[in-house]
């Protein structure tokens, strides 16, 4: 049956989900050996052709980068590592890369340090893919 049948025959059919139509298939006498139904299970759409098609628009966008450089001298770093004050806390690695970059700067023989910070995501990416399906 057509789509356009199906609109013009009004409330006379009811629509499966494939689940359903498996289910029926599976349930009902009269649709034993009714093979062309796993044809219909075989095109649909379901959870895992979704995801990959996500993946592969994700690959085929590729990446952002953000990236920060600045200047922090010995005395700025020795400051904000005794502000921090990580005595009896557990840091995040977020923090624990933030602590090393500091030590590193207060350790270095030059008075500062050049500190680095890049970003790379496919955040915006994903976001646009999923607007997408």
């Amino acid at each position: 049956m057509s789509i356009s049948d199906y609109k013009q025959l009004k409330g006379a059919y009811t629509a499966l989900s494939v689940a359903e139509l498996l289910s029926e298939r599976n349930n009902n006498p009269n649709l034993v050996g009714a093979n062309k139904i796993f044809e219909v299970a075989d095109n649909s759409i379901g959870i895992v052709q979704i995801s990959t098609y996500v993946q592969e628009v994700i690959k085929s966008l590729g990446t952002e980068t953000f990236r920060i450089d600045q200047y922090i001298s010995k005395e700025d770093a020795k400051k904000e590592l005794e502000r921090i004050g990580i005595e009896g806390k557990t840091p995040t690695q977020s923090e624990l890369k933030g602590i090393s970059l500091l030590r590193a700067a207060r350790d270095n023989p030059t008075e500062y340090s050049k500190v680095m910070e890049s970003t790379t995501t496919q955040r915006n990416h994903l976001d646009r893919a999923i607007n997408y399906i």
